[in-house]
């Protein structure tokens, strides 16, 4: 079950994104490897929920265009030709693959800047979602999410970012009203998640500058960090702890799971994979 998930503040977004993978043909098995947030244009994020291989065909067509092209005028017009580029992959999918895919997209947008300060530029935020099969952007104005994400208290994200606001405007709050946003949201996912495995999150902020990432662990006995620029999980019920990195969607077998992943429960090989919204 996925949660991903984009709050907006008048100077960045955090987009949270889990790292699990259900699949249903047999016996259900849960993966817990793989990362399904991306930095994606300069000021921004993608992060989808749904079938894996029609995730994969999508991520694979984008690396797949050519580098070096002009920037589109806005981050608006990214979340359109993300759609478009959605709409032709998933149209040519195999039926087998065609698992509702649905996508996230978090920028803060490049050519909306209304103010440039000492420590932080305030820029008009993009929140789009889209969903399989036509991928028409749907633009949110506080808060994006898909997949359990979807069953958080809007007002109550609102009225927690609105609190978490002015720490950021003073120079020694901008790292501590990041961290401190990434906690408070965080923990909200991991609530509903319900067990301690799939409240492993990598998190990206993005602002007028770029992006930067973090990772959210809930709980002591699983976690994820960062290790190389690259996210890793790990498990402390044994010693040494148990870890291993996450896969980009480019690599993942979209076909069969992982033999190594950190959830302990039953496993049964499947043919086919779901990775239910």
């Amino acid at each position: 079950m996925t949660a991903v998930f984009a709050v907006g503040f008048p100077y960045r977004v955090i987009v949270f994104g889990d790292c699990r993978v259900t699949w249903l043909a047999g016996v259900p098995r849960l993966q817990d490897n793989l990362q399904k947030v991306y930095h994606f244009s300069p000021t921004g994020i993608v992060g989808f929920s749904g079938g894996v291989a029609a995730a994969k065909a999508l991520f694979t067509h984008i690396r797949a265009q050519p580098h070096g092209q002009p920037l589109p005028p806005s981050a608006t017009d990214i979340a359109h030709q993300l759609a478009a580029w959605a709409r032709l992959t998933y149209a040519i999918l195999p039926p087998a693959d065609k698992v509702g895919l649905e996508l996230l997209y978090a920028a803060a947008d490049y050519s909306r800047v209304g103010l440039v300060a000492k420590n932080l530029i305030f820029a008009h935020n993009v929140l789009a979602t889209m969903f399989a099969p036509d991928f028409e952007p749907l633009f949110h104005s506080d808060v994006a999410a898909l997949g359990y994400a979807k069953t958080l208290s809007v007002p109550d994200i609102v009225r927690t970012r609105d609190d978490l606001v002015g720490e950021a405007v003073h120079p020694s709050g901008i790292a501590l009203q990041a961290s401190v946003a990434i906690m408070s949201f965080g923990e909200k996912l991991a609530t509903l998640s319900g067990e301690p495995v799939g409240s492993l999150f990598t998190v990206a902020v993005a602002d007028a500058r770029g992006v930067t990432w973090h990772p959210y662990s809930n709980g002591h006995e699983f976690g994820v960090t960062i290790v190389d620029h690259q996210f890793v999980q790990f498990d402390n019920r044994v010693s040494p702890p148990k870890a291993f990195p996450l896969q980009g969607i480019w690599t993942f077998d979209a076909r069969h799971p992982a033999h190594e992943d950190l959830y302990v429960g039953p496993s049964k090989p499947a043919d086919k994979e779901d990775t239910p919204a």
